[in-house]
């Protein structure tokens, strides 16, 4: 076995309940935020065995390397929101429905998620580009 993955370690963080304050589900489909940074680098330093933590920017690269294999994607990037583009309960040994409940669980409890309850949601987690507005007064 090599070394862990990195889209299966923010899984692995997701799923543990003792990091909501690093990092957990938003009770939207399969999408995430991550609360603090240093942590999760932190955590993904350690796994990896490193003697010195990792620069935040590594845990970005890793994010935009997922992105491009399509097992995540940015749903908010300047938010830290993203979510699995692919089905993560295959990887869990749950079905769908098991980890749909899981995360509405773990996100109905949560005081964490009390702040975003004010935020405007997302049309859906697999973000489309806004309808052209060229010409438009409104533009940018």
């Amino acid at each position: 076995g090599g070394k862990k993955q990195f889209w299966y370690f923010i899984l692995g963080l997701l799923m543990d309940p003792s990091k909501k304050e690093a990092i957990q589900w938003t009770g939207r489909g399969r999408e995430f935020v991550i609360r603090y940074l240093p942590t999760v680098v932190t955590l993904w330093s350690t796994e990896q065995g490193l003697l010195s933590t990792l620069k935040p920017d590594s845990i970005l690269r890793n994010l935009r390397a997922c992105y491009k294999r399509k097992v995540m994607i940015p749903v908010g990037i300047k938010t830290n929101r993203y979510a699995f583009h692919t089905e993560p309960s295959l990887h869990l040994g749950m079905t769908r429905d098991e980890l749909t409940n899981f995360i509405a669980q773990s996100t109905s409890t949560s005081p964490f998620m009390e702040a975003d309850r004010g935020m405007i949601p997302d049309a859906s987690i697999y973000p489309t580009p806004p309808p052209s507005t060229a010409g438009s007064e409104d533009s940018f």
